[in-house]
């Protein structure tokens, strides 16, 4: 089962080339034959070599596919960042600007929470780094388009929320205020999106 297992995560491995994929699978075979088909067989020395295939997995494609992911989601961070402070540049509308800084805030926010959610990888992550296994460009239009949702139901008070000396109220006026909410957003990236959505739910089901 756990040979299984492990086989499964090492052809699903994000970015690693098919030679190096066959190395570990060929390894993970010979380990099986030992413990499964040799007579007798030797079990204990199998789970000792299938352990430190995944000790050896881990050390070498861990670091690799979270600094690769956290580049890819860097880069894509970056240019949507840059866009909408262009955007900014050429906008007139106090009420645009605040929303183009709440989505630059919320795209650094969800690379910042990134690194700190996935500060140690599993083994079980290198073959789907985040388990709703949204690409990570996706991943920051969903996180900017939840940051706005949000900012527009604390606006109209369908949600209240007190964050310390922070105007819930003016988020569509100031800009430093916009600004927070989107990195708190970005920050929280995980739960921002589902609890958007239960609430929405439960204003429906108390009418």
């Amino acid at each position: 089962m756990e040979c299984e297992s492990l086989c499964n995560i090492i052809k699903s491995l994000y970015n690693t080339k098919e030679t190096i994929k066959e190395k570990y699978i060929n390894k993970l075979l010979t380990l099986s034959q030992v413990g499964l088909v040799s007579k007798p067989a030797h079990t204990r020395i199998a789970q000792y070599a299938l352990q430190t295939l995944k000790d050896e997995i881990l050390l070498i494609e861990g670091k690799r596919i979270k600094n690769k992911y956290m580049k890819i989601l860097g880069v894509y961070a970056l240019v949507l960042a840059v866009i909408f402070i262009i955007v900014m540049c050429f906008s007139s509308y106090n009420w645009l600007d605040c929303i183009c800084l709440a989505i630059v805030g919320s795209v650094i926010g969800t690379w910042v929470s990134f690194g700190a959610r996935k500060f140690v990888i599993e083994l079980e992550d290198l073959s789907t780094v985040e388990k709703d296994k949204m690409d990570p460009l996706i991943r920051l239009v969903y996180i900017s388009i939840s940051t706005v949702i949000f900012m527009l139901f604390l606006n109209i008070g369908l949600i209240e929320i007190k964050f310390g000396e922070l105007e819930t109220s003016m988020l569509f006026e100031d800009k430093e205020s916009a600004l927070i909410i989107g990195i708190i957003c970005g920050l929280i990236e995980s739960k921002i999106g589902v609890n958007i959505y239960k609430h929405a739910i439960s204003v429906f089901e108390s009418d």
